[in-house]
């Protein structure tokens, strides 16, 4: 299972990190959106990947899964309507 996570920086991203299920790999990434987290804020012990554009996250994720792997988009629902966007387009 790949991860691609981000959130705004009002909420409890620390709690929400530790609540995800363990990833074989996160990317920690950044809501199209002005209140974001900056991504590098967020501490996680294992195998991830920084990439700042959820576009660019997903692409990566993408690249990176093998056939049969989950790619999980989760944190904000403006990461998961980002991503929903590059689908639409």
């Amino acid at each position: 299972m790949i991860i691609i996570f981000g959130v705004l920086a009002d909420k409890d991203y620390k709690k929400m990190i530790k609540s995800l299920p363990k990833p074989d790999f996160l990317i920690l990434t950044k809501p199209e959106i002005e209140r974001a987290l900056d991504p590098v804020e967020l501490a996680y012990d294992g195998p991830c990947a920084i990439i700042e554009n959820s576009f660019e996250a997903l692409r990566y994720a993408k690249n990176l899964a093998k056939p049969g792997d989950l790619i999980f988009i989760t944190g904000s629902c403006y990461l998961v309507g980002n991503i929903k966007e590059l689908y639409e387009k």
